[in-house]
């Protein structure tokens, strides 16, 4: 519903800008207005189990490089629940406001 009310605005809008003879801005807006009723009609679904873990074991291996280009490789193994945690977290927290 959110879509609709927004794409009456953006093509009021688009109308207004052609007025004044800003039609660039007018066909980017219109575009705009296209991608949000497409978006709105358009169903996506998903498998049963999407984004469910589907492993049996509960060990885990995962190699990590600091960049995509690197030489050196670390292989972290031990608990999924573990290793995940260390390796999907931000290295350091801010304690407050600087």
């Amino acid at each position: 519903m959110w879509h609709v009310i927004l794409s009456i605005f953006f093509l009021g809008a688009t109308a207004t800008l052609n007025a004044f003879g800003l039609y660039e801005t007018a066909a980017i807006l219109a575009s705009g207005t296209i991608a949000i009723l497409s978006c709105g009609v358009v169903k996506i679904e998903r498998p049963p189990g999407y984004l469910q873990s589907n492993e049996m074991e509960k060990q885990s291996f995962m190699v990590m490089g600091l960049h995509q280009m690197t030489c050196t490789w670390y292989l972290f193994t031990g608990d999924r629940a573990i290793v995940d945690s260390l390796l999907n977290k931000a290295w350091w927290q801010s304690s407050g406001p600087p």
